[in-house]
This record gives C-alpha cells, structure tokens and sequence, in this order.
C-alpha cells in the first residue's frame, strides 16, 4: 500500500513523463541505446548518446551512422566534421556537408559523379558559382531517370537560357504536372511565357509564384522543426498548419494537412488536443466537406471532451451551415460549463436561444 498522496495522485500522461524525466536524471532507470532514443523520435537525445558511445570506441559504421543523424536533423557543421573522421570513406558525405554549407568551391572537389543526388547537388553548386553547369544534365538524366520531374526542371532551364521559350514552358510545365508547388518550375513557367509573348499567361503564373513561396518557406520551417522531434505532437501540427495555407494552390495538400492534425492528436493528450481539433475543423469547412461536416468532426471529440471552445466552434458551424437547433443545443451546453461568460450568452441570444 503506498501513501495517501501516492494513492490519489492521478497519473496523467504529463505526470507519466515528468516522473520518467527525474528517474532518468537520477539513474533509477537503465539508460536508452541511441537507435531507441532515435526511433522514438528523441533525435537530439540519440545523437548526444551515439556520440558519447563514440568516444569509448570509435567504429566505422557508428560515425556514419551519426553522420547521417546530423544530415536528417541540418546540423550540418557537425555531419562535415564526423564525415571528415570517416577517411577517404567519407569523402562524399563530406561534399555533401560542404554543399548544405554553401561551400560551394570546395564541395565539387569532393561531391561524387556518379551519384544521382550528388550530381543535383554539383549542377547548383556550379550554378551559384556562375560557372557552365548545363553539360551534366545529361548524366543526371542517366541516373535519375529522364522521367525524373527534377530532370525536366533542368532541361527547361536549359532551353531558358538558351532562348527556346516555348520548349522550356513545356518541361517546366511537366514538372508541375508531378509536384504544383514547384517554386523554381512556377518561376521557370512564369518566365518563359513572358519571353515566349505569352505576357498575360506568364504574369498569372509569376503571380502564383509569389503568393506560394512565403508559403513553402514557412512548410520548410516547419518540416525541420518536425525532423528535430518528430514526437512532438506541436511540431505535426505545425506542419499541418503550412499544408493547410497551401491547399488554395494545390488539392494534395489537403490530405497531407488532415494527416498531420491526425498525428499531432494522436502524440498529444486531453486538452492540449484541442487547438489542433479546431485547426482541422477549419480545413475541413474551409477547404473540404464544409460547415456541416466539420461540425460532426468536433461532436466526435466533445463525446469524449467537453470544451469550451469545441462547443461554441461547432455551434457557429451548424449555424453557418443551416442546422440552427443543433448551433443553440451547443451554445447552451457551452454557456452551462461558462455560466458568466458574456460572449457565449451574446452569441446564444443572436442565435435564437434562451439563456
């Protein structure tokens, strides 16, 4: 039998993690290997423990393994350093490094030709450096594929600057065709269409390109946060939150949305859920099933939770789509759990209800 403050002490998940923390710290529990920490998605954690193992012996095949871990979490610095440890052996992870580094010069002494991905990477090396990059669009077209979408980027590029606008607006646009939200092939087709004469089509298209690459900056924000702490439940809603402000140009990022809000609810708990329930309602009436359709989502929740701020949001989606009775039904329910909030009652008044 433990004590009385033992036995009412309710273990809530935040509870769990805070006693599993001070047991850790103060060694009553055995301590994680790296790849566990790694696949639980405690990256920094697993990197900090590989290094340690590291230094009680050193092996090939676990410097790598670290040097990897630095690429998927951009701590690039530190790839390049572990990769320089690894030898002849590392000599290409360390071109790699240096191209994340913007090293530029240095990186194509060490980047492999060979390599599919390693020769994208010396084509916009050599870009950036205003040097003649147009002669390894061949080789990348042999090993990646010449239906690969990135290959067809290159190949627009070259006839831009080689003034065939028509023939660089077609492979720009089978890029798109692949991914809408290539920002370089927008630009690219933006471009080329002017050029070609085609002004009022080319400025649309530059428009696009405007409007979505603010858009897929905050995306790329946000997917590193996720690679740094991919159980972090903020992080996919986060992530979530980008896709949902880029479905206006692209239909595929309305599933990646709703799959992101679905994996933050699942990684958080109780009432921590219940922004990111709120976020997919609105992707849903916005951009999806609609008002209706939204509003079920969130009674769905409110079977199991009973906020606040889930009632009220429903309420105004039943009422947005029609189904008063079900919108002043909840407003009631929302304003018995906030008797004094005046808001609520405000609004319980303009739907038709009593308070």
């Amino acid at each position: 039998m433990g004590s009385t403050a033992t036995r009412n002490l309710e273990w809530t998940p935040n509870v769990m993690r805070s006693l599993f923390i001070v047991l850790s710290l103060t060694g009553l529990l055995p301590q994680q290997g790296p790849e566990v920490l790694w696949s639980r998605g405690e990256r920094a954690r697993a990197i900090e423990a590989l290094e340690a193992q590291l230094e009680r012996g050193e092996t090939p095949a676990a410097r790598r393994q670290l040097v990897e871990w630095c690429f998927a979490v951009h701590r690039y610095r530190a790839a390049l350093d572990g990769a320089a440890k690894l030898g002849e052996e590392g000599a290409a992870l360390e071109g790699r490094a240096l191209y994340f580094l913007g090293r530029y010069t240095e990186a194509l002494e060490l980047l492999p030709k060979d390599d599919g991905e390693a020769v994208l990477m010396r084509i916009e090396a050599l870009r950036a450096l205003g040097r003649e990059w147009a002669e390894w669009v061949d080789v990348a077209g042999d090993l990646l594929g010449e239906t690969d979408e990135r290959v067809f980027g290159l190949r627009g590029r070259v006839c831009l600057e080689g003034g065939e606008f028509e023939e660089a607006a077609l492979w720009f646009e089978a890029v798109l065709e692949v991914e809408a939200l290539d920002a370089e092939a927008l630009f690219g087709l933006g471009r080329a269409l002017v050029l070609w004469g085609e002004r009022e089509r080319g400025m649309v298209v530059l428009e696009r390109h405007r409007e979505v690459t603010p858009l897929l900056d905050a995306l790329e924000f946000a997917q590193r946060g996720l690679d740094l702490a991919p159980a972090h439940g903020a992080n996919h809603a986060a992530v979530g939150d980008a896709w949902r402000s880029l479905v206006p140009f692209d239909r595929g990022s309305y599933r990646r949305a709703e799959r992101s809000y679905r994996r933050a609810v699942k990684l958080l708990s109780g009432a921590e859920r219940v922004p990111v329930h709120l976020r997919h309602a609105r992707l849903v009436a916005e951009h999806g099933r609609g008002a209706l359709e939204a509003a079920k989502i969130l009674d769905g929740v409110l079977e199991e939770l009973e906020d606040v701020r889930l009632l009220v949001r429903a309420a105004d989606l039943y009422l947005e789509g029609g189904e008063k009775w079900k919108g002043v039904e909840r407003l009631e329910r929302a304003l018995a759990l906030k008797p004094d909030d005046e808001a609520i009652a405000a609004r319980l008044r303009e739907a038709g209800g009593s308070e």
